[in-house]
């Protein structure tokens, strides 16, 4: 039973107020409310307002406490999503800390399910201990509806990009996250045994543990977070609807103000708004377009069925291992069901309906391990659907047919009939997993005397190769024949013990064409290789 929210006075003491952001003369048009900020902010940093109505966001406060005996006393916000906001609570029961994600009270049934049942799930199955599991949850009735609300580990950055950044000075990151893709492998795994796709997989919904900073006390956290920054909420009329909060707050980035010394080598898979049982598919999928498959890319006309060549003999043997129990045989039903060539033509809902499944989610998790190796993702997330088609067949040959001939409609602007380059004509075709797998080197420039260093270095030629025929075995044309989590998992590339090179470093002298010196002043010279200047050049 949730204990009613305890709202703060509407002024503060000045020594234990918040630090509030200066009133500026214009502020943002009010909304459907009649409610606006005081001010103006950047978009994505503060929830908006019209969201604070029957059935929407819950205002919550600093202060405010929530859970079994108000257990749980709101101390900062962590963020806001579409279906609710997060924040950093103090758990004052265990003297620790969490987050709380507040739900909206409209949400829907299958959003629910997957983050409340996943703590009931299986333990004894590896992968669990890659989730981001529930620790409590519980209700709360607010003048916007009742809201479920989920107690969560306080989590640090993604895995990507510039994972580097975040490490000690000097430490190797190449087998760690060599060991992080291996957990989010495991964490995909442990979902598909109990028959369940994530449906957003990809490196920005896997998050690296934190370690230490339970041992922090308030006012030591804060001193590395920053004071809360408020902006009032104004109404036309002069008083505010309940539905309203009294203020707003920018989110906190932990991961900015966190230090290496609170990171540990374990992550944690996040996000699961967009999960799905095997059996019972979305109609689509709300994940972004850089991570779908090309038979999602070019739904609706595309069923599982015409994906799968006749010489592919029993397109399910990759499904093989763990597949004793029910579970794991819906998943290899899900993943290779095919269309008999007398069988009428699907219709649109049964074409979503077939292609939907773990085939999915193995694709992504192919775009993933790469995307958390290389630091970048594979295809280009500003791209459109045939800027991505066309890099996925620089990648990995045609697509084959139906798509090829007749559902792709850009294809013919881009490439022949044989699946040659239009734009590349005489030029060769190099593009290739293993050019994409070499980054340009990153680095730090020099400051205070300190020398410029690079830090992110090219993966070695070895492993490319290993990592390349992993991520083939995943980013197969046809669904069934996409590698299972079991196999990937036995694969060479996560047998790597390498041991990696110091970081290079490579300084000049500043001055060149006639510049003066400047006493000390050094740059950082680029050690981009040719691939990956040419990897550059095929994105474009």
């Amino acid at each position: 039973m949730a204990s009613p929210p305890r709202s703060p006075p509407r002024s503060l003491p000045p020594d234990a107020a918040p630090a509030r952001k200066s009133v500026v003369l214009s502020h943002p048009r009010p909304n459907a409310h009649g409610t606006y900020p005081e001010q103006f902010y950047f978009r994505g940093d503060i929830e908006p307002l019209e969201e604070y109505e029957d059935g929407g966001f819950h205002p919550v406060h600093l202060g405010d406490t929530f859970g079994s005996e108000g257990r749980y006393r709101v101390i900062h916000k962590l963020g806001h999503g579409g279906f609710g906001t997060v924040w950093l609570c103090r758990d004052d029961r265990t003297e620790t800390y969490v987050a709380l994600k507040v739900l909206i009270s409209h949400v829907p049934s299958e959003v629910e399910v997957f983050d409340l049942k996943l703590a009931r799930l299986d333990r004894s199955i590896p992968g669990w201990e890659y989730i981001a599991m529930p620790l409590d949850h519980f209700t709360v009735a607010g003048p916007n509806g009742t809201h479920h609300c989920l107690v969560l580990p306080v989590l640090g950055p993604r895995v990507s990009p510039n994972f580097w950044l975040h490490l000690a000075e000097g430490t190797d990151a190449a087998p760690i996250l060599r060991g992080m893709a291996r957990q989010a492998t495991q964490a995909m795994g442990f979902l598909h045994r109990h028959g369940i796709c994530h449906g957003g997989f990809r490196a920005a919904n896997i998050v690296i543990k934190l370690k230490g900073i339970d041992l922090l006390s308030e006012e030591d956290l804060m001193s590395h977070l920053g004071k809360p920054k408020l902006i009032n909420v104004r109404s036309k009329s002069g008083s505010l609807p309940r539905s309203q909060p009294l203020y707003v707050l920018e989110a906190i980035g932990m991961t900015h103000h966190l230090g290496s010394d609170f990171l540990t080598d374990e992550i944690h898979v996040i996000d699961f708004g967009e999960s799905y049982y095997f059996d019972d598919p979305p109609e689509f999928l709300g994940m972004p377009e850089l991570y779908l498959p090309p038979e999602e890319l070019l739904l609706p006309d595309v069923a599982e069925g015409d994906l799968t060549s006749p010489e592919d003999g029993d397109v399910g043997k990759e499904h093989e291992a763990g597949q004793e129990n029910d579970v794991s045989q819906k998943a290899a039903a899900a993943t290779t069901k095919t269309t008999q060539a007398s069988d009428p033509p699907p219709q649109k809902s049964q074409v979503h309906m077939a292609v939907k499944g773990p085939a999915c989610d193995l694709w992504a998790l192919g775009c993933t391990l790469f995307e958390i190796r290389a630091q970048e993702p594979l295809l280009d997330k500003t791209a459109d659907r045939d800027e991505l088609l066309e890099q996925m067949v620089r990648l990995f040959g045609k697509l084959p047919e139906p798509m090829w001939d007749y559902q792709w409609e850009g294809r013919r602007k881009r490439f022949d009939n044989e699946g040659n380059d239009l734009a590349r004509a005489g030029k060769g075709d190099q593009t290739s997993l293993e050019m994409y797998l070499s980054p340009p080197t990153y680095g730090l420039p020099p400051s205070g005397g300190r020398k410029g260093i690079n830090i992110q270095k090219a993966i070695p030629e070895a492993e490319r190769k290993l990592l390349a025929d992993l991520l083939r075995s995943l980013l197969r044309y046809a669904p069934g024949e996409r590698a299972s989590v079991e196999k990937v998992l036995a694969h060479d590339w996560f047998k790597l013990d390498c041991v990696a090179e110091d970081p290079v470093e490579v300084v000049t002298e500043a001055g060149s064409r006639g510049e003066p010196s400047g006493g000390d002043r050094k740059t950082v010279e680029s050690t981009a290789s040719p691939d990956a200047r040419e990897r550059k050049r095929a994105r474009r």
